[in-house]
């Protein structure tokens, strides 16, 4: 899908009067954004980034260093990062099908049935580095295409199993009577 074509189609969600727009694409000052989750709060928008871990913190802080005129929005960013495997590391949440495990290969088939990385062509981390190396490197455009059109729905379906994993933890607090 072309650049127009996403963010026309994020445009028509917040139109439509969306309160929440998974995978937001948008651009701000000619520059193109890609956002995981993007929540309307009043009247303004909030963006989430949705990870397993909380190592982008670091780069975000080195731009805001970078560009203190914009340190704003780097630091808006830093505050809604969650860390998704800590309730998982520390076994607030558990369950047998994760084998012990805090990746979300182990943890998304426990946790939301539904989702699987069966039959993507690119199904782990490890295959999307080799993969990326191999694309990079090829001089056929149709393996280009091929394989970049594998590593976008990786991508997609692990944005995706984070977002859904998220909404499987805030529901598990919510049994149990606690806030998320």
């Amino acid at each position: 899908m072309s650049i127009a074509r996403q963010e026309a189609k994020t445009r028509d969600l917040i139109a439509a009067g969306a309160n929440v727009i998974y995978e937001a694409d948008f651009a701000f000052d000619g520059i193109f954004v890609k956002v995981d989750v993007l929540a309307r709060q009043g009247t303004a928008w909030e963006i989430h980034e949705v990870k397993m871990s909380t190592s982008g913190k670091g780069v975000l802080r080195d731009l805001a260093a970078a560009f203190p005129d914009l340190a704003e929005a780097p630091e808006v960013r830093i505050a809604n990062i969650r860390d998704l495997m800590l309730p998982l590391k520390k076994r607030h949440v558990y369950r047998w099908q994760m084998r012990g495990s805090h990746s979300i290969k182990e943890v998304l088939p426990a946790l939301v049935p539904d989702l699987s990385y069966d039959g993507l062509d690119i199904a782990g981390g490890g295959m999307a580095m080799l993969a990326y190396h191999e694309m990079c490197a090829a001089d056929d455009p149709e393996r280009v295409t091929q394989i970049r059109r594998g590593l976008l729905a990786y991508c997609r379906l692990d944005t995706w199993a984070m977002v859904r994993v998220l909404g499987s933890l805030k529901a598990a607090l919510q049994q149990s009577g606690q806030q998320a």
